[in-house]
């Protein structure tokens, strides 16, 4: 389960602090590879939200059902700049459909 599996959300749940639906997807890949990189990336989310917006996500979690939606990316490595902003203008795509993009940088060891 990664970045580069299109076909497998990486983790999905229901946030016990904020009561949000939350997809999560493990980024392992470094960020000297942008555009490959902002490839697999955009391509993974949106596979998320077509699972999202097709149905399947209150399919699989029933009770989704009136709950923010949040995408999130555990990434590996930090986001430099150009990923940062990539990761800004992700959001503001996804913002559109009600749905949020968080982004978070693992401790070393992961």
């Amino acid at each position: 389960m990664t970045v580069e599996n299109f076909e497998v959300i990486d983790g999905l749940g229901i946030s016990k602090e904020s009561g949000e639906v939350v997809l999560t997807i493990s980024d392992h890949l470094p960020w000297d590879t942008a555009s490959e990189h902002f490839e697999k990336l955009e391509g993974k989310i949106g596979r998320y939200l077509d699972f999202i917006r097709s149905g399947q996500l209150l399919e699989s979690v029933p009770d989704a059902a009136d709950r923010q939606v949040r995408i999130s990316v555990f990434c590996k490595h930090q986001p430099d700049d150009n990923a940062h902003n990539f990761l800004l203008a992700a959001g503001r795509q996804l913002a559109h459909y009600g749905v949020k993009l968080s982004f978070i940088e693992l401790p070393d060891g992961y």
